[in-house]
């Protein structure tokens, strides 16, 4: 998970340990933005409490919100009409989501194989970020490949 605050970007890892990691590689790769680790275990309760009063009181508040994975799950309901209404409670129109592919990026996920670099895979994600709000459709799927800004069908 990435937080982008106005005070630099956060990697929020199970273990700091990693982030730092993390960190020390990206600041060797030339990456001069101030970047900090915050433990976070998203399926631990206490550890996103705790990650969010660190944003709170810390950095006061965060601009952007990159999860890697999650889930959603919505009524078991055949009737289309209760599905509908089941989603609309469960994506608050508060809240702009989209889903990437950053292609076969070189990540420790990987053994670092990828072929992209994690700057050319974060390319799809800044023109999301820097889209005008409602100018792309929330729960979309986009790809930046070959010079290429795209909405990828599914």
């Amino acid at each position: 998970m990435t937080i982008v605050c106005s005070t630099g970007v956060k990697s929020c890892c199970r273990e700091i340990k990693s982030g730092e990691e993390s960190i020390s590689k990206l600041q060797e790769l030339g990456v001069t933005a101030t970047l900090d680790t915050i433990k976070v275990d998203v399926e631990d309760d206490d550890t996103i409490a705790a990650a969010a009063e660190v944003v709170r009181t810390k950095y006061r508040k965060l601009d952007v919100l990159i999860n890697n994975a999650a889930q959603m799950t919505f009524a078991s309901s055949s009737e289309l009409s209760e599905q509908s209404e089941d989603m609309d409670k469960t994506l608050d129109k508060k809240i702009t989501f989209w889903m990437v592919s950053p292609g076969f990026t070189k990540t420790a996920f990987n053994n670092f194989r990828g072929t992209k670099d994690p700057v050319d895979s974060a390319e799809v994600v800044m023109r999301l970020l820097e889209s005008e709000q409602g100018e792309i459709p929330p729960g979309t799927f986009w790809e930046y490949e070959h010079e290429s800004f795209r909405a990828v069908p599914w």
